[in-house]
């Protein structure tokens, strides 16, 4: 097993191992026995793993209390943050009892948000289930959608402890799997150039269960760089400009990973017509999605998403923020005027 323990966003421990999710009640002896088990879940994701979960809890003296919920973008809302507190209230959870989120990243921000609103903050274990929500685990904060506003309600909240069995990434969709490739080949481009020049050159599947604690740990160093002053957080948002854009213009019809697959590959291609990149890693990054299932080109006009963006959290004071790539493992913010972002997303040659 591999253990990472951390100070961000409080004290927590991250545990890494093939098989962990059958020994989920042995890994919950620092909170105390015979308490309670909220079980937060998706139907499909439960109908998978919920039984060997509920066995493990239950024979490690623990009593499990499932409520599932449905775990899709346009259902991360303020109805289902208020349906698990309806659960909560109903089941008259206390400050003895454990939260654990069973599922992927939908299901861990709506379960976390509502776990640190209720009664001053629920005690918090999180079991992702899909490669997205594993390799986000590093990330501190949870946040839901309000309107046609991305992740608008938000909070900076972390679980006390994170199980990561890498060996339920074999029960995902082949939809689900590309998603969780997006944000892999994001945080190559990102912060790790050995791995984008693997994924790129390798013709068969990637080791997942070796690169996902390898990417916990670089987003755990990437993390601690900032608390210390190191860095630009905003770095991590590589794609985000547009995705965001993406999803509400679609009404979250266009599924996150995917959207932020469309949201680097449209920022790449104009980095490259700007010089800011070769023209060859925008040709690369181009394929390396596809390779993987994943969409390269926005279905809206890019006018219709500045204007989204124009009312964005990643629009300020008349500047759009970009996160622009200079090489592998190598990006760099910029702020531009929003009518000069048209001119970056729609030129023909260098614009910045």
């Amino acid at each position: 097993m591999k253990e990472f323990l951390t100070h961000i966003g409080g004290d927590r421990s991250i545990r890494v191992e093939d098989g962990l999710l059958n020994r989920v009640g042995g890994e919950l002896a620092a909170f105390g026995k015979n308490c309670r088990v909220a079980i937060l879940s998706d139907r499909r994701t439960f109908s998978l793993h919920g039984p060997a979960l509920v066995n493990s809890l239950t024979a490690a003296g623990y009593r499990p209390m499932p409520f599932l919920f449905r775990a899709t973008e346009r259902r991360k809302d303020p109805a289902s943050l208020r349906a698990v507190l309806s659960f909560f209230s109903k089941k008259d959870v206390e400050g003895s009892d454990i939260v654990l989120c069973l599922g992927g990243e939908v299901v861990a921000d709506v379960g976390l948000l509502a776990a640190a609103l209720y009664r001053g903050g629920l005690r918090t274990v999180l079991c992702p289930t899909t490669l997205g929500a594993q390799i986000r685990v590093a990330t501190v904060g949870c946040a839901v959608n309000f309107g046609a506003r991305k992740d608008c309600l938000s909070l900076l909240r972390a679980p006390e402890l994170v199980l990561v069995d890498p060996s339920l990434l074999s029960t995902l969709s082949k939809k689900q799997l590309a998603c969780g490739m997006a944000e892999l080949i994001r945080h190559a481009m990102i912060a790790d150039r050995a791995l984008f020049d693997s994924l790129t050159e390798e013709s068969g599947a990637p080791d997942l269960g070796a690169l996902v604690p390898r990417c916990i740990e670089e987003k755990l160093k990437i993390f601690e760089d900032l608390t210390d002053g190191r860095g630009d957080r905003r770095l991590l948002q590589f794609g985000h400009t547009l995705s965001d854009a993406l999803e509400t213009t679609s009404r979250w019809r266009i599924p996150h990973g995917y959207a932020v697959a469309i949201g680097m590959a449209e920022v790449t291609r104009a980095a490259a017509r700007a010089g800011i990149c070769e023209g060859l890693l925008s040709k690369k990054f181009d394929l390396l999605l596809r390779k993987n299932g994943l969409p390269t080109a926005s279905p809206y006009p890019i006018k219709r998403l500045l204007t989204r963006l124009i009312k964005d959290k990643k629009a300020k004071e008349g500047d759009v923020t970009l996160i622009l790539p200079l090489r592998p493992g190598v990006c760099e913010v910029r702020a531009i005027p929003v009518a000069e972002a048209y001119r970056f997303f729609t030129a023909a040659g260098p614009s910045l």
